[in-house]
């Protein structure tokens, strides 16, 4: 698993849309509305990807069935918190590359 680690407005997301532009398989985004704006960033870099799916859906499974690989999470830290009710003050990863 790739981390991209750097401050808000930095590439993140691009880095994101380019690996999956060349591995296949879907972004996943905070809402409807993001997924939207990553799309259209994804044309704008001439780099073709699937239509990103919502937290949402990623949570409730709406992908089981469609033979996805696997998946980009953008913006992983707030789908984290949207799982408590409760600040999440630190998390711990496990690096197996």
């Amino acid at each position: 698993m790739r981390i991209y680690l750097q401050k808000r407005g930095t590439g993140k997301t691009t880095n994101l849309i380019k690996e999956c532009s060349n591995s296949g398989g879907y972004i996943v985004c905070a809402n409807r509305q993001r997924a939207d704006m990553v799309f259209k960033m994804s044309k704008k870099l001439d780099c073709p990807i699937l239509f990103p799916l919502t937290f949402d859906e990623f949570l409730n499974r709406q992908y089981v069935g469609l033979d996805i690989k696997h998946f980009y999470i953008d913006d992983a830290d707030l789908l984290l918190m949207s799982l408590s009710a409760l600040p999440i003050l630190s998390i711990t990863l496990t690096d197996n590359l």
